[in-house]
């Protein structure tokens, strides 16, 4: 199939990574070991965006052939769970991701046209919106999580902004 003409078609691009199947399972567990965790939009799919673009214009194609060329990495990518308040003043569990391929990805994407919305970029995977002290939640999460890696799955995924 010819992608060509759809990629010209679209404004902006929005690319991620998920976690292979099993960090998903870890996350899931640890979740439900959790219970100020409440659902946020999004959270039962677990992703970590790479890119973020609602309007980059001509820079799609060139921009999505640097998605389908650049993979990420499998191996362990440490992860640090974290509290983060959001533009509505909400708090978020967050699962840091240290591993500088992943900002090498957004990197190759930025360089092929696509400015990340949010800036600077911090790899992260969302979990939830939290109830309670952020600080005792955050500590709590930390004790739980302990030094467990997240395993990335090595294709990348994206999606138009048309």
């Amino acid at each position: 199939m010819n992608l060509e003409p759809m990629l010209a078609l679209g404004k902006g691009l929005y690319a991620w990574a998920t976690p292979d199947q099993q960090s998903v399972l870890k996350l899931q567990m640890f979740e439900a070991l959790w219970p100020n965790l409440m659902d946020y939009e999004g959270s039962s799919d677990f992703h970590c965006t790479l890119v973020y673009c609602k309007d980059a214009g001509a820079a799609v194609p060139e921009a999505v052939e640097a998605v389908v060329d650049a993979g990420v990495p499998t191996s362990n990518c440490a992860a640090t769970p974290a509290v983060w308040i959001d533009h509505k003043g909400r708090g978020l569990a967050v699962m840091l991701l240290d591993n500088p391929d992943l900002s090498a990805v957004n990197s190759r994407l930025v360089a092929a046209g696509v400015p990340h919305s949010y800036s600077p970029f911090s790899a992260h995977i969302t979990l939830g919106k939290i109830e309670g002290d952020h600080a005792k939640v955050e500590a709590f999460l930390q004790d739980v999580w302990g030094d467990q890696t997240i395993n990335l799955d090595p294709q990348l995924k994206y999606a138009l902004c048309l």
